[in-house]
């Protein structure tokens, strides 16, 4: 249900018929979720506000509440949300730089946490926990590189 109809491979576009047919609000909601994201493949932005225009009115009442979150957003966006179809940009190397980031800084502090689990507080205690002191004392770099 999540994949658009155009993805569907195999036995997976009667699959998703089947469910259609047998739970019906399931198969309007899936329809409208498709007819929704037809409006992007439209190439100009008059063609895609009466598209949108058609698909909320066309929309059956008993699932709109479900895409009421959707309406709204759109509603609300509307002069940004249309502007794709004059210059189709998305934010979505930005969205992905800062998961990137993100993750980067959660995987640093977590070594820095565990670093810190072994590490004494005072320099004159310091040792290696995966070499013997005397290594650690013929070793030129201070404190232990690990």
């Amino acid at each position: 249900m999540l994949k658009r109809g155009c993805d569907l491979k195999g036995m997976e576009p009667l699959i998703v018929e089947a469910w259609c047919n047998e739970f019906p609000q399931l198969g309007a909601a899936y329809r409208t979720k498709e007819g929704f994201a037809a409006i992007w493949g439209w190439g100009n932005q008059a063609d895609a506000r009466a598209g949108y225009e058609a698909w909320v009115r066309d929309m059956p009442a008993d699932i709109r509440p479900a895409f009421q979150p959707l309406i709204t957003a759109i509603t609300n966006w509307e002069a940004e949300v249309f502007a794709y179809f004059r210059h189709p940009i998305t934010n979505a190397f930005t969205e992905c730089m800062n998961g990137l980031s993100r993750r980067s800084q959660s995987i640093a502090s977590s070594a820095q946490i565990a670093a810190n689990r072994w590490w004494p507080s005072s320099p004159s205690s310091r040792t290696c926990p995966s070499r013997p002191a005397r290594a650690l004392a013929a070793c030129p770099q201070s404190p232990c590189p690990l």
